[in-house]
């Protein structure tokens, strides 16, 4: 009977996959042939399952796809209620890679609140330079982000049922913190903050962390204390959040992202979207538009060939692009060609 119900949603409505309410509650044999039922049908169904505590034998490739990480969840709030201290938290979460394969660790579900839980707001007391933090460890700890309605909007709401109150649709109701959400949901497209690897660097006074792919690294940097505190080695790096150059001063229970020197995004402004990977190696759109004898003063200049082209689009790896926009900018002559948005 489960299994034609399940088979009836896939068929007669095509539904994306499921996100399987306290599944540590049901056999491991029973999952096992769902998931066989459910990817016969469409190979590409998500299977999430809600697990509170170790998964990781729920995740060798015969049950789920993902699940919701609540390691994170008690990591990332219990660093912020100091609970955790920094040097916890890190154990935390390289065990956590230590105990997942690499496909499972980026696509774990990580949360920070959800209907079962009080409000993120409510657990760090309604402290807003906390909530700036919460959310970047959302976007930018390995994994994909669920972002509990409302909770954009630093929605308050204490323990169930009291976290499900009605979504606040004002636009003006803290807009800033709305505004802050989508420029955090525009860097997790970067593909360091989507499929790279992550290095913790040792620290007692502040948080500090390197996501990093393919030559391509990003820098955040958190500091917990109420002092600012100043750091020397990233001074003139351009900070994200701000995408202005970094003076080397963390506020009090500030955050910064810092760019790698030469991650072309804030220097450019790219959008790292309509991405292609292609054996393991990122390609980035680039619209370029020769003129009469440019093309071959640039043919000179750029001593490679494409992987592939095709109506006026170029796909570079990040490098590649990396020299043709450099030795753009340097003979200033942007105005022969233009960036996809």
């Amino acid at each position: 009977y489960l299994f034609n119900v399940s088979r009836y949603y896939l068929e007669e409505f095509h539904i994306d996959g499921y996100r399987l309410d306290v599944a540590n509650e049901v056999t491991h044999d029973f999952w096992k042939a769902f998931r066989k039922l459910c990817k016969s049908i469409n190979p590409d169904c998500l299977i999430m399952g809600e697990i509170w505590y170790d998964s990781s034998t729920y995740l060798r490739g015969d049950e789920f796809d993902s699940i919701m990480n609540y390691t994170y969840f008690d990591a990332i709030r219990g660093l912020l209620t100091n609970k955790f201290s920094i040097e916890e938290f890190i154990t935390i979460i390289e065990r956590e890679r230590g105990e997942s394969s690499l496909t499972y660790y980026h696509n774990s579900n990580i949360l920070v609140g959800s209907h079962d839980t009080d409000r993120i707001y409510n657990a760090i007391n309604h402290d807003k330079n906390k909530f700036i933090q919460a959310m970047t460890l959302l976007f930018t700890l390995p994994g994909s982000p669920i972002l509990y309605y409302g909770d954009e909007k630093m929605m308050e709401g204490g323990k169930d049922p009291d976290c499900r109150r009605g979504m606040i649709f004002d636009e003006k109701y803290h807009q800033d913190s709305f505004n802050l959400v989508k420029k955090l949901i525009e860097l997790k497209k970067l593909p360091c903050l989507k499929y790279g690897d992550i290095k913790f660097f040792e620290t007692k006074e502040y948080l500090k962390f390197k996501r990093f792919i393919n030559g391509e690294s990003i820098y955040i940097i958190l500091n917990f204390k109420d002092k600012k505190i100043h750091i020397n080695d990233f001074d003139g790096y351009i900070n994200l959040i701000t995408k202005s150059p970094f003076d080397g001063i963390i506020d009090g229970k500030g955050v910064v992202f810092i760019i790698n020197g030469n991650l072309s995004y804030a220097k450019y402004k790219i959008r790292w979207n309509n991405i292609l990977k292609i054996n393991n190696i990122f390609y980035y759109p680039l619209n370029i538009n020769f003129k009469g004898s440019q093309a071959a003063l640039y043919k000179n200049i750029f001593k490679y060939k494409p992987p592939c082209m095709y109506t006026g689009i170029t796909m570079m790896d990040s490098k590649t692009a990396l020299d043709f926009i450099n030795n753009i900018y340097k003979l200033k002559s942007k105005e022969i060609f233009k960036f996809l948005k």
